[in-house]
């Protein structure tokens, strides 16, 4: 039984991972779908009942971080922070851990209370892999269950972690960067952000949490300066972008490359360290044909040649694709346009400027921006597919 009253349950997790899957097993019949306000991101919320709890459940959408780069991860980035959910559970593919666990990176430097659910462990079994859970908890520092969703899992075992999490909110363990690093951090963190010049509201939470929520957030305000983040960039003043950029230069100059790619490899270093600690291959050196791709396509020497195969192949399934569609567009619109409306237009004696702004220019720019549709919908469709293989 929760001792909060109502609380909400968020779902955070990459796409194709089985969150929605979870989110219908908890809510059933009993959710609601609509859009976040000022986007067109689908919103599913259901409410359930347990042990004389209930519960509001919020089903994010599917992201594979809180970069904010797109309205998904916007979406999701501004609920965690505006809204606070009293409990995360993060919902993470057992067979593909170290891609999954940057999401879980970012929102451990949120300071959210989390829980962890690992799908797909029977992929990842027949993959050789065995995953310590224990020990993957105690170095993220927050429980870290598994759930086969595919198949009927423990509801309860699920709701008394659920409670346990909601009663005693984990701490999750704190992500450190490069000492340099950390340095400026510290200085856009304590320095810049001391007075609270960025949003940082409160809801009604207990105040213990409430004062980590605040302390984490800004924390992580200051690694997403580091990162070049427009939005909390805008909100500040002049002054203090001008401050902030000097700390990012001086980082910039110390690593040799992008702050943004300095925080992201920093949290790859740390992802890789723990992976290679809590995840044993079942049989040392076996790899899946997955694996055995992956380390020859996309290897220092091989991946950027393969990549720029890969952009080509898309281009020529775009034209290619898109050629007969083109003429058809191309000959429907020539024909409604110039044939049609020209016509109509000369039948009816029409001054020549207004035959022309009508039929030839007006027409003619419709007809060329038709023709853009095709190529740009195939791009779209091949650019899911590669997404959703995981390249």
């Amino acid at each position: 039984m929760s001792l909060i009253n109502n609380p909400v349950i968020a779902l955070a997790g990459n796409p194709n991972v089985g969150k929605t899957t979870l989110f219908n097993a908890l809510t059933g019949s009993r959710q609601t779908v609509g859009n976040w306000p000022g986007v067109t991101v689908e919103h599913k919320s259901g409410n359930i009942s347990h042990k004389d709890s209930k519960y509001e459940i919020v089903d994010l959408p599917g992201i594979y971080s809180l970069s904010g780069g797109t309205p998904d991860e916007l979406v999701a980035r501004n609920f965690i922070l505006n809204n606070k959910p009293d409990l995360i559970i993060n919902i993470v593919d057992a067979s593909n851990l170290e891609r999954n666990l940057y999401l879980t990176i970012q929102l451990m430097e949120l300071g959210a209370p989390i829980l962890m659910c690992l799908s797909m462990p029977d992929i990842a079994e027949r993959n050789g892999l065995k995953i310590d859970l224990e020990h993957l908890g105690g170095h993220l520092g927050f429980k870290v269950m598994s759930l086969a969703l595919n198949k009927r899992f423990p509801l309860d075992e699920l709701m008394r972690e659920i409670d346990l999490a909601l009663a005693h909110p984990p701490v999750p363990a704190q992500i450190f960067y490069d000492p340099i690093v950390e340095t400026h951090l510290e200085n856009i963190w304590n320095g810049i952000l001391r007075d609270g010049k960025l949003n940082n509201s409160t809801l009604d939470k207990p105040l213990a949490q409430d004062i980590y929520w605040a302390v984490q957030k800004t924390r992580w305000q200051a690694v997403k300066l580091i990162e070049g983040d427009p939005e909390l960039t805008f909100q500040l003043s002049e002054e203090d972008r001008i401050a902030v950029e000097k700390e990012v230069k001086a980082i910039e100059r110390h690593r040799g490359q992008a702050s943004s790619a300095v925080i992201a490899d920093d949290r790859y270093g740390f992802i890789r360290g723990l992976v290679k600690d809590v995840v044993k291959r079942r049989r040392p050196g076996n790899r899946t044909f997955s694996d055995s791709v992956d380390k020859v396509l996309l290897s220092g020497f091989l991946g950027l040649p393969f990549f720029f195969v890969v952009m080509y192949l898309v281009f020529l399934i775009a034209v290619k694709a898109s050629e007969p569609v083109i003429g058809l567009i191309e000959g429907g619109l020539s024909l409604l346009f110039f044939d049609g409306l020209g016509g109509l237009l000369q039948m009816l004696h029409t001054p020549y400027w207004l035959k022309y702004l009508l039929s030839d220019a007006l027409g003619g720019g419709i007809v060329t921006i038709g023709t853009f549709i095709p190529p740009i919908f195939f791009i779209y469709i091949s650019l899911s597919i590669l997404e959703d293989s995981g390249y």
